[in-house]
């Protein structure tokens, strides 16, 4: 049997603005709210854990930055989408190469171990989406027009997409029919 907090993500993925968690700010409030929700004093004193997921981001296309890394995970898989314009020297960083074309989205595995606080964040985040999940997620990292690239917009379910209504679309239809039945 499968949990709802496992087959959730299977309809309405998660997707997390990676380059706010990357950087120091966001990083340190992650570990605010961590401290403010009582996780630290749980007794567990488990401190290399990855702070609490941030706040998701809607799954629509119009919020993502030209500039931005996110990860979006469904719970079988996680895609990370590197925006076109994403600083150069945190790709150097956080992948280990120079220019967005060298990132090969057929990867399916971590970036590499690199000795920085954004490459070992990024892991960690990784690691702890994984460790939340029963199975392992495979993981493929997309940049801006690649061919690849229909796997990530596939799952930003907020916009209108080639077969039908948006999910909010779907869900006003839904509405509307249940109030003509009761009518």
């Amino acid at each position: 049997t499968l949990f709802r907090s496992e087959t959730t993500p299977s309809v309405y993925p998660r997707l997390f603005p990676l380059h706010f968690i990357l950087e120091d700010d966001g990083f340190q409030a992650n570990q605010k709210q961590k401290h403010d929700d009582g996780d630290e004093a749980s007794g567990t004193g488990n401190t290399d854990v990855f702070p609490p997921f941030p706040p998701c981001q809607w799954l629509s296309a119009e919020k993502l930055d030209g500039d931005g890394l996110y990860l979006l995970e469904d719970g079988s898989e996680i895609l990370v989408w590197v925006g076109r314009n994403y600083p150069q020297d945190r790709l150097k960083e956080v992948f280990g190469v120079d220019t967005v074309d060298q990132l090969d989205a057929r990867q399916s595995m971590l970036p590499p171990n690199l000795p920085n606080e954004r490459n070992k964040r990024m892991n960690a985040f990784i690691n702890a989406m994984r460790k939340a999940r029963s199975g392992y997620m495979r993981m493929r990292i997309l940049k801006r027009n690649d061919s690849m690239e229909t796997l990530f917009y596939n799952r930003l379910i907020e916009d209108r997409s080639v077969a039908g209504m948006s999910y909010v679309e779907f869900l006003c239809h839904v509405h509307r029919l249940i109030q003509n039945k009761f009518a």
